[in-house]
């Protein structure tokens, strides 16, 4: 038995950090894709190669400046997500979700709340809006998420993710 146990316990390792986003739900794992980084395994900074490979597929639109992705989250809502460059680097990210079901739209909005509170602390709240404000790699961002949690006719969500620039 005393062979055994490193084995054992390496094992117990490893399955309880199999993933950390299995904790928030089906579809926000779908639309986080990654543990790493701030948003699909990327960061603020990132260069447009590193996107389109983590992104594993051709762009469903694209510019000089611009990424757009779309993927079908499940049979009733689908993600949008774009990605703007600036100087070739990876400045902004948006994504945008719509939903037939409202509880997965709800159950999303409670699951990035949590997830990014966890990472950068307390969010503000204002006019239907939650921010959070921190520093990924050297690189001040802010992070806005629509909180439409009031409404009860809900079916869509948002998300921004950029370069948090001090005028």
């Amino acid at each position: 038995m005393k062979k055994h146990l490193p084995l054992l316990l390496l094992l117990a390792s490893l399955a309880s950090c199999r993933n950390n986003l299995d904790q928030y739900g089906e579809v926000f794992q779908t639309v986080m894709k990654s543990e790493d980084g701030i948003f699909r395994g990327l960061n603020i900074n990132d260069n447009r190669q590193q996107v389109e490979s983590e992104e594993n597929k051709a762009a469903d639109a694209f510019t000089e400046n611009m990424l757009l992705y779309e993927f079908a989250l499940n049979e009733t809502a689908t993600l949008t997500v774009r990605y703007g460059f600036e100087n070739g680097k990876l400045f902004e990210i948006g994504a945008d979700a719509e939903f037939e079901k409202q509880e997965d739209g709800m159950a999303l909005i409670d699951a990035f709340k949590k997830y990014y509170t966890t990472k950068f602390g307390a969010a503000q709240s204002a006019a239907g809006f939650v921010t959070w404000k921190g520093n990924v790699d050297g690189q001040d961002i802010r992070i806005e998420m629509t909180d439409e949690a009031e409404l009860s006719s809900f079916n869509a969500w948002s998300l921004s993710i950029y370069r948090d620039r001090k005028l």
